[in-house]
């Protein structure tokens, strides 16, 4: 007997029995979590990929998808075979990221994304160490919601992502999430606005108008805590996930606005708001969030380590 294999055993298979482009639509089909996203992301029709998944699941002798009315799910070969696509797509990635680099490891460009919700001056304490050491050629921001970006960072179309919740390694295999700094929160207005808030704050915020974080952003679910605390229901005119769009909303008279501490003196200044009062016990938490790879970018492991020496040093 050959070693591993006996008479009346299914074939083993060979490498050449697996059409490595039938496996690379299975794997975009299982991130997305339909063919239709799977067939804008590859730019083909949906007939196409549901031909390769077929193809695939035929020379792999398993069903890879339970398909229903409400969607399609991994089966239990189906989430192995995720699995080992995603290492291999993933490891594939890391060499031509790597090879790119070139016998004299050059900087190369910093892929960053940022969600709306996060402080710009956040965005630039982080980036600026980076700048100066010259660890990236350059540096290329994008702002989405979190969850995209997320997506985009483990497609690795992304370096690094910053945004205002942890990504937990139990939800998105393969991340690693860092503390960048944390801020409490003071509530902003226009002149007229803030006069009278100032007088009885914080109940002076019941019934007044406000504009709110969006229900998508950790920050609106803490202001919401601490306003139920406190027995304030707030009248609602406009919601913004972008801070910079909250504060213009402020700036002319559309209602009080949730401002990171840290950046109070710089938006009142820009937007012409005045302080009305803080909101003690409400902080908000910035995060860089990474996913492992075989080569991390020069700029993402400066800006991990950086964030795990203040991690302990508190």
């Amino acid at each position: 007997m050959l070693f591993g294999y006996a008479p009346g055993m299914p074939a083993p298979m060979h490498l050449n029995q697996i059409n490595y482009n039938h496996l690379l639509y299975f794997w975009v089909v299982a991130r997305t979590g339909s063919v239709t996203r799977a067939s804008q992301e590859l730019r083909v029709a949906q007939p196409t990929v549901s031909t390769q998944l077929r193809l695939l699941e035929e020379s792999l002798g398993v069903q890879l998808f339970d398909r229903s009315t409400r969607g399609m799910t991994l089966t239990e070969s189906g989430q192995l075979v995720f699995r080992h696509a995603d290492e291999m797509f993933r490891l594939g990635n890391d060499l031509v990221r790597a090879l790119s680099m070139g016998d004299n490891q050059r900087a190369s460009p910093l892929h960053i994304g940022t969600a709306d919700a996060v402080p710009k001056i956040i965005v630039r304490s982080t980036l600026m160490p980076v700048i100066e050491k010259e660890l990236a050629s350059s540096v290329i921001c994008r702002e989405w919601r979190v969850d995209q970006l997320i997506n985009e960072l483990e497609m690795h179309r992304l370096d690094l992502v910053i945004c205002d919740a942890g990504i937990s390694p139990l939800i998105r295999r393969q991340t690693m999430t860092y503390e960048l700094g944390t801020s409490g929160i003071t509530i902003c207005a226009g002149k007229g606005q803030a006069a009278k808030l100032k007088k009885g704050f914080p109940k002076s915020l019941d019934g007044a108008a406000w504009v709110a974080p969006t229900e998508n952003t950790a920050l609106r679910e803490k202001v919401e805590a601490w306003m139920s605390a406190n027995n304030i229901k707030p009248r609602i005119t406009a919601e913004a996930e972008d801070r910079s769009l909250a504060h213009h909303f402020g700036q002319i008279g559309l209602g009080f606005v949730c401002v990171a501490s840290i950046t109070e003196d710089e938006v009142c200044r820009q937007f012409e708001l005045e302080r009305v009062g803080v909101m003690k016990g409400v902080n908000e938490t910035y995060f860089a969030v990474a996913v492992e790879r075989g080569y991390q970018h020069p700029a993402v492991t400066h800006i991990c380590n950086q964030a795990k020496l203040r991690m302990a040093d508190e």
